[in-house]
């Protein structure tokens, strides 16, 4: 639901302190964008952090610009989880708000979110929710429906960049055996599991940026992805039912099919076209994709001269 403007009233008689954590790996060349917007809050954040992840570009330049108004921290290269986790442990505020660095918040988000928290019921969520934009063209890339533990295990539609209890996130934290993507859907299972639930502010405040080497591209490699998918099945075992779980390994199995079919060329070398023939026993694919992968492996040219001609 679109919530109305917040009086002045109702923002001072919030408890308002909200930390935005900003972890960046060399992504310099987007860090102003975020934290200009992280600084042009209506409602001002508390304090706000960079979690310098050994950047190796002009990461620590660009924070140096903002003086006082940013608070750098430098660490050794470990990957997200660990420099969100120590995030975590520099923040102050009672809120947290992590926000990629080549992402960016519209100027009320953090005024919107508060209020949306402050007008819901009792039990209070435990994070607040938004649709989200393309940075670029600002239209709107997703339809995140309300918060319902249920569609949460059929696909994750919640932003880390969410408005979120500190003291919750903090007890769960990121889990780094997830450093190479999913981190975030680990985190909103592991809420559900303990009984947290979201809210959903229905408008897109959060602008999220799409480029070649955004986090979200490498996750979607297939054997990365089908990797990822089965641990967090496996650690949240639990909560997922057989059926749940049965259905997940099915569709995981039918993307590894269709990426390895989409990225196939007459050109890929021996290893890579056994590479795939190997994901796909790996995952159980159906027996017409392992066929046509063997085919692919043993008469690549053939394969694709055959493939044309269907």
């Amino acid at each position: 639901m679109t919530q109305p403007p917040i009086s002045e009233a109702t923002l001072m008689g919030l408890p308002t302190q909200v930390s935005i954590v900003v972890v960046c790996y060399n992504y310099g060349r987007f860090l102003s964008a975020a934290l200009d917007s992280a600084l042009g809050q209506t409602q001002p954040a508390g304090e706000i952090l960079v979690m310098d992840d050994g950047s190796t570009d002009e990461t620590r330049a660009v924070a140096g610009r903002y003086g006082s108004r940013v608070r750098y921290v430098a660490l050794s290269h470990q990957g997200v989880c660990p420099a969100r986790n120590g995030g975590l442990a520099e923040a102050k505020g009672k809120w947290i708000v992590f926000l990629d660095a080549d992402d960016a918040l519209e100027p009320r988000y953090l005024e919107k979110t508060l209020a949306a928290w402050q007008a819901a019921p009792e039990p209070k969520p435990a994070f607040v929710y938004t649709q989200r934009a393309d940075l670029l063209t600002g239209q709107t890339s997703s339809h995140f429906p309300e918060y319902d533990a249920s569609l949460l295990k059929q696909r994750n539609y919640v932003m880390v960049s969410s408005l979120m209890d500190k003291e919750i996130v903090r007890s769960i934290g990121f889990d780094s055996a997830f450093a190479g993507g999913l981190e975030d859907y680990d985190l909103f299972l592991s809420m559900a599991e303990r009984g947290y639930r979201g809210l959903l502010l229905n408008e897109p405040l959060l602008r999220v940026r799409t480029h070649p080497e955004s986090r979200s591209r490498q996750c979607g490699r297939p054997d990365e992805r089908w990797r990822l998918m089965s641990r967090l099945l496996s650690k949240h075992r639990s909560f997922f039912n057989a059926e749940e779980s049965k259905v997940w390994r099915r569709k995981m199995r039918e993307f590894v099919a269709a990426r390895i079919r989409e990225n196939r060329k007459p050109s890929d070398s021996m290893f890579s076209r056994v590479k795939g023939l190997l994901m796909l026993l790996r995952c159980r694919a159906p027996r017409a994709s392992l066929r046509e992968q063997l085919l692919f492996v043993l008469f690549p040219k053939q394969f694709e001269i055959r493939q044309t001609l269907w």
